[in-house]
């Protein structure tokens, strides 16, 4: 059994039915992923494989930027990191990162 203190229980945060604690979105800072992505690729698959999948990182460096757009309303905001996350996620399958 756990024992709270009565100052725990009885808090205004534990007693408040409609309290709602805001929680901003992290900041990010723009980068290019373009050549830094693209030199990987070279050094690891070669110039000719490199080159097959320069318009897909020209597709996610946008998708981060338009990521980062604090304009839209935050639902659009939503559904740009969920478009930028699935697109990481395929890179990820596309391209082997090894620890050696």
């Amino acid at each position: 059994s756990i024992s709270m203190s009565s100052s725990v229980v009885d808090s205004p945060l534990r007693t408040s039915p409609g309290l709602l604690i805001g929680v901003h979105a992290k900041r990010a800072e723009s980068l290019s992923l373009i050549e830094p992505l693209s030199s990987y690729l070279v050094s690891v698959y070669g110039e000719a494989e490199a080159s097959t999948c320069a318009d897909d990182i020209s597709s996610i460096s946008a998708m981060r930027s338009a990521m980062l757009d604090d304009s839209p309303a935050p639902q659009i905001r939503l559904e740009r990191a969920c478009k930028y996350f699935r697109a990481l996620a395929v890179l990820e399958t596309r391209i082997t990162v090894s620890v050696e």
